[in-house]
């Protein structure tokens, strides 16, 4: 998780990337990924998460980044135990269920 300065980004062959830690990243929003309507904005810092197997990683460009926390997950059991996106679920302090995004299933894409 970081933020990207605006100016750090940079197009190459058509495709928005960042340089961090030595590496070019291929810049995605994650709203894109997900058929949700994006909230890009001009922002002067863009919140991004990387996201990766082995050698493939990606910066995912998110609404906002909130606070690290540990959690609990369990499998899913509703209908969205079908999309592909999610694979488990948490339980929040408060008793929210929240699904929890499979990284390897959103590089596919």
């Amino acid at each position: 998780m970081l933020s990207v300065k605006a100016e750090q980004v940079k197009t190459t062959s058509g495709e928005k990337v960042v340089v961090t830690r030595d590496q070019t990243l291929k810049i995605v929003q994650l709203s894109a990924l997900l058929n949700l309507l994006s909230r890009e904005a001009q922002r002067k810092e863009i919140p991004v998460v990387i996201v990766g197997e082995e050698d493939r990683c990606v910066a995912l460009i998110v609404d906002a980044i909130g606070e690290r926390d540990e959690i609990v997950v369990r499998p899913l059991e509703n209908h969205l135990a079908q999309t592909e996106s999610f694979s488990v679920e948490s339980i929040l302090g408060k008793g929210e269920v929240v699904p929890v995004l499979n990284p390897s299933d959103l590089l596919k894409r």
